[in-house]
């Protein structure tokens, strides 16, 4: 008879974090931030009632995990979208794996939105880590317009339309919560997005 390999204290641990991300997300959908508890994360993932607290220490705590583990996962897959891109190629397959990420895992997206847009009001360290995730987002699409010698023209501006990019993104995601059934229509406002920077770019020339 094969002996089971036990698991590593790591293995245990990224089982939990992978088990109480995924309770998370489902208590946020189910009953918003305000009620979602910690007692309930540990419980819907298979733990006793008080380890989240453990784990997490607080709400805000397990917000922030929620956050990090969610961006951290998607920041994976747009490097590899991006990977060899600058300028208008770049934003325009950033764009593209958004839409996809709504379509293929729309339950995880809709949480961390629903998350980036309570923490207007709550939770000062969730906000902290909204805002950095935001400044990222905005650096690294910048950055894909400094690094295009064809976009010359507007790299004097090249925050400002980082900006007017995010602003658009942030738009069309709080339009998903609103509208969760219109998966087509997100991805028509997706591709819109690239029409309208494509056309940007090209009147500061």
């Amino acid at each position: 008879m094969p002996v089971e390999k036990r698991m590593t204290h790591q293995e245990r641990s990224d089982l939990s974090d992978k088990l109480m991300l995924a309770a998370a997300v489902e208590l946020i959908l189910e009953k918003g931030t305000e009620k979602t508890t910690l007692k309930d994360v540990g419980e819907k993932a298979g733990y006793s009632r008080g380890l989240a607290g453990y784990r997490f220490g607080s709400k805000a705590g397990l917000f922030t995990f929620v956050l990090h583990a969610l961006s951290e996962y998607w920041l994976r897959d747009l490097q590899e979208a991006t990977r060899g891109k600058t300028g208008f190629d770049a934003i325009s397959a950033a764009t593209l794996k958004y839409a996809e990420m709504f379509e293929r895992n729309s339950d995880n997206i809709k949480a961390f939105y629903i998350l980036w847009f309570d923490a207007i009001s709550v939770h000062d360290e969730v906000k902290k880590v909204i805002v950095n995730i935001h400044q990222r987002r905005q650096k690294d699409l910048t950055q894909w317009i400094l690094d295009d010698a064809s976009l010359s023209h507007c790299h004097d501006n090249a925050s400002k339309f980082s900006a007017q990019y995010n602003t658009s993104l942030n738009g069309i995601a709080y339009q998903a919560l609103l509208m969760p059934e219109d998966v087509s229509g997100l991805r028509i406002l997706h591709e819109d997005l690239i029409q309208s920077m494509k056309v940007t770019l090209q009147l500061t020339a």
